[in-house]
């Protein structure tokens, strides 16, 4: 670790036991429209934005993409139903890790492409506060897989 400086992690299936969660949200929230969605999809989009993510998703269902605001509708479902519902956990390791890494005085971040609030939410103050930085789709216009999260 000598020429390391910084570990940045990602957020969803790596920090946190969150994709299962976001799949459901998905599924739900193509069911309100009377798609049927399946889940593996979501975790092959896994990283994108949501905006991205429901316009691969609609196209796997055999539906045009590029209705605004129906792509809209389903996100705005999904992340209300994501917020209200999920059950999303901090994996048990985590901790030890990042403790371990603070311990080597490197820096730590997180580059996300989920919303600022679900990781606000999942994480609470105290774990925020030990990241360095912190990249959510909220401070990024292209997200993974471009760079520029990172």
């Amino acid at each position: 670790m000598k020429n390391m400086e910084a570990v940045i992690f990602d957020f969803d299936g790596v920090v946190v036991d969150s994709m299962k969660w976001h799949a459901k949200s998905w599924s739900y929230a193509f069911c309100q429209f009377g798609m049927k969605l399946d889940e593996r999809h979501v975790f092959e989009s896994e990283g994108s934005p949501s905006s991205e993510i429901v316009k691969t998703l609609l196209t796997h269902c055999g539906k045009a993409s590029n209705d605004i605001a129906l792509n809209g509708k389903i996100v705005e479902l999904k992340t209300k139903w994501f917020s209200e519902s999920h059950k999303a956990k901090i994996y048990d390791d985590f901790l030890p890790i990042l403790s371990e890494i603070k311990n080597h005085k490197l820096k730590i971040a997180v580059a996300t492409g989920t919303e600022r609030h679900n990781l606000e939410n999942i994480l609470g103050k105290n774990l925020v506060s030990e990241f360095d930085t912190i990249i959510t789709a909220n401070d990024i216009t292209l997200g993974k897989p471009n760079p520029e999260p990172y």
